[in-house]
């Protein structure tokens, strides 16, 4: 009887103390940017057998996130230690070039510069890393956030049919990895986070043009910026 009554007695303390430490749960959103993108193309048709790299004129890719996070906290403040993440996204790249450079070869002006040719991801993020102490500051609490990511899904993209003033586009895959530096800034359930960091990945993506297959690696290897806002419940 005398270990059942000490068990009752401790239960509260048990409640109080799990009450005390409970996970903190954000949802972000927001937007990144990153330069870097290079784009590799082989051509397979009937009468072409060829490989460029295309040059110049390489956009900013602009991401969209909606991200999940969680962490530990203890009375409603966050603690240092280990934070996770998933989440999904969108970017475009304009990837329209200067020139097509064959290789060994000749150098071809791309004059259907008027034809816009994009590069699109739509995918997910997965994130795990170490969050720091909180600092607790007349506009809130803030800390730092170091997190490896990994990316993939379904790229899109678009090419020149050489024998056709027009665009065709066609679907593949891409992956990426890197890391992120992120401050944070939360306060009254609301957050700013800012971040930066750098990714490699590539795509590949082939796309049917007339007589054969155009085949494009998109490689992406750069810095990257960014700014989330959210909640924190």
């Amino acid at each position: 009887m005398k270990p059942l009554l000490a068990v009752l007695a401790l239960l509260p303390c048990s409640v109080a103390g799990a009450m005390e430490l409970m996970p903190i749960n954000d949802l972000r959103v927001g937007v990144g940017a990153s330069l870097g993108t290079t784009v590799s193309e082989e051509v397979r048709t009937d009468t072409t057998n060829a490989d460029y790299d295309w040059t110049g004129n390489h956009g900013i890719t602009v991401r969209y996130e909606v991200d999940y996070f969680n962490g530990l906290s203890r009375r409603g403040v966050a603690k240092p230690g280990f934070i996770w993440g998933v989440g999904a996204l969108y970017s475009d790249t304009d990837i329209r070039p200067s020139r097509f450079e064959q290789r060994g070869g000749a150098s071809v002006v791309n004059d259907r510069k008027r034809l816009g040719l994009q590069y699109r991801q739509y995918g997910a993020a997965l994130y795990a890393g170490y969050a720091t102490q909180p600092r607790i500051t007349e506009y809130g609490e803030w800390n730092l956030e170091f997190l490896p990511v990994a990316r993939g899904g379904y790229a899109w993209s678009e090419t020149v049919d050489g024998a056709n003033d027009r665009t065709e586009a066609g679907g593949g895959k891409f992956w990426e990895g890197g890391f992120q530096i992120g401050w944070t800034l939360a306060d009254k359930g609301w957050l700013l986070n800012i971040f930066t960091g750098y990714a490699y990945g590539v795509a590949e993506v082939p796309i049917d043009i007339t007589g054969g297959t155009s085949t494009l690696t998109i490689t992406r290897s750069a810095p990257e910026l960014g700014l989330t806002v959210g909640g924190r419940f």
